[in-house]
């Protein structure tokens, strides 16, 4: 029956109820319906035939009457987009899916659909759902997959965002222990994250200079966490900002310049050493993007930084 209902919106509908009546009858580890190894696959295999076509439907909606009324079109379908990522929502709460099946076939076949539907609503949305659903671990053991597939979006999707998020989620999964930093240093997830900005830079060629400066905000914010003992990685990023900022000039853009200022502010507040920050090689050829206004406030934070070293280490001395 829902392969009969031709109008996209009735059959998002119809899948959605499909997705919702099945949802505990999948034959899942622990539920009244478990089986063998096989039931588990079957249970996978139908939420994700039923995601694959529910969001073809929600695509499909884009392209259904006047070009005049391509705002409303997509604005019903920012409001229906949940009926699609609840599938995803599903599979992240199955618990047959271990890192393999996940690794072989659950990321795969849904990043299969994501790039496919060449749909910039979709693309952002369901990159944000499969980041935020599926446990961390998972991510970092599937790195090199997920980031591989940001270059092949929509120049319009918000990727500095989902890489934003990613990272974000990364960092927080770091920060809970220091045993699974382990994980980090195997999957090289530095040199990856840094591949991957890069090339999502270099697809992207109409990104705004604010977007690849948040880029590289949220690399160092990640590498901070789990390598706060590289310098290098740190000098290398603020490199990265600096090659892309020259020839531009004083910043005019108050968002990139807010960035640059964090990135700037970033070592200092993690390392509480303005010795350690100076001795960053790309450290002052960045603030020389920043106009004299902005310049002489970052000046103040270095003052302000050694003011409280230095009266730390005098409090220090009279313990």
């Amino acid at each position: 029956m829902c392969r009969s209902i031709q109008h996209p919106l009735r059959g998002l509908f119809l899948r959605s109820y499909l997705s919702q009546v099945s949802r505990d009858k999948l034959p899942d580890i622990g539920s009244e319906y478990e089986g063998d190894a096989d039931t588990v696959m079957d249970a996978v295999e139908f939420v994700l035939q039923n995601f694959t076509e529910m969001n073809k439907l929600w695509v499909r909606m884009q392209h259904q009457g006047h070009a005049r009324e391509k705002e409303k079109r997509e604005k019903e379908r920012s409001e229906l987009r949940d009926l699609v990522g609840k599938n995803l929502h599903v599979l992240g709460q199955i618990e047959g899916i271990d890192l393999d099946l996940y690794k072989d076939m659950v990321l795969p076949r849904v990043l299969e659909q994501v790039v496919n539907c060449k749909d910039e609503i979709a693309q952002g949305y369901l990159m944000d759902c499969i980041i935020q659903v599926f446990p961390d671990e998972y991510h970092l053991q599937t790195l090199e997959t997920l980031l591989g597939a940001c270059p092949q979006f929509q120049p319009a999707v918000d990727i500095k965002t989902v890489l934003a998020r990613l990272m974000e989620r990364l960092s927080n999964y770091a920060a809970l222990s220091a045993e699974v930093l382990p994980e980090f240093f195997q999957v090289e997830a530095f040199a990856k994250l840094n591949s991957a900005i890069g090339k999502v830079i270099e697809a992207q060629e109409d990104m705004p200079i604010a977007g690849v400066v948040t880029l590289y905000s949220s690399l160092l914010t990640f590498s901070l966490h789990v390598h706060p003992d590289r310098l290098d990685y740190v000098d290398q990023i603020l490199g990265a900002c600096v090659q892309k900022l020259s020839g531009k000039g004083k910043l005019k853009d108050n968002k990139a310049t807010k960035q640059i200022v964090a990135i700037l502010s970033a070592p200092l507040e993690k390392y509480k050493d303005i010795d350690t920050a100076l001795k960053l090689s790309n450290y002052p050829r960045l603030m020389e993007n920043l106009d004299d206004s902005t310049s002489k406030e970052m000046a103040n934070v270095l003052v302000q930084n050694i003011l409280k070293i230095k009266l730390a280490f005098q409090l220090l001395k009279r313990l």
